[in-house]
């Protein structure tokens, strides 16, 4: 399974990490006191989900609304993201980000990754809780993260968790999510 990170059409990643470089290698490396400005800039975060209603073409030519749907979809791309109701709640994804700035400094957090899947259909941030790990059996060392993702396909409910796992991809983030 691929990492699934959104590239954009100039080659970025839309990923900003600090700290360990991941796996995939992908990303914009940043100091650990980046600003919430410099992570939505750097992790490809700096664009905005808008609505617009699902119109779709008849076989004769005319066009028709599909009443109670709107189309998701980039701004700066415009790129279709997903299908939803009308009254669907879109989480733009600075809001992500933005969620970090109030609560690292109500907590001992750090920010670490933070970037798009999917074209920008889910979007997600992860914070170390502190400089503490846990060792199990002395041996396997756990690491305490906070996990915010979200998706503007309907495919995934805004969730906030702690992980055990620092998710840095698509794949991170399915064990995050299913497994930790």
């Amino acid at each position: 399974m691929s990492h699934e990170i959104t590239i954009r059409a100039d080659g970025k990643a839309e990923i900003a990490y600090a700290g360990d470089v991941p796996w995939h290698r992908l990303g914009k490396e940043l100091t650990p006191d980046a600003s919430i400005e410099t992570w939505i800039a750097e992790s490809g975060l700096d664009w905005e989900a808008e609505k617009a209603p699902v119109v779709y073409k008849m076989n004769d030519g005319t066009s028709r609304t599909f009443v109670g749907r709107s189309v998701i979809y980039r701004n700066d791309t415009e790129e279709p993201l997903g299908v939803v109701s009308d009254d669907y709640k879109i989480v733009q994804p600075r809001e992500v980000v933005e969620f970090f700035k109030e609560a690292a400094g109500q907590a001992d957090m750090k920010l670490e990754v933070a970037g798009s899947l999917m074209g920008g259909r889910r979007f997600w941030a992860t914070a170390r809780v502190n400089e503490e790990s846990l060792k199990i059996n002395g041996v396997d060392e756990v690491k305490p993260y906070v996990f915010l993702i979200t998706s503007l396909d309907g495919t995934l409910a805004t969730n906030a968790m702690l992980a055990a796992t620092r998710v840095v991809c698509n794949n991170t983030a399915r064990i995050a999510l299913y497994r930790d």
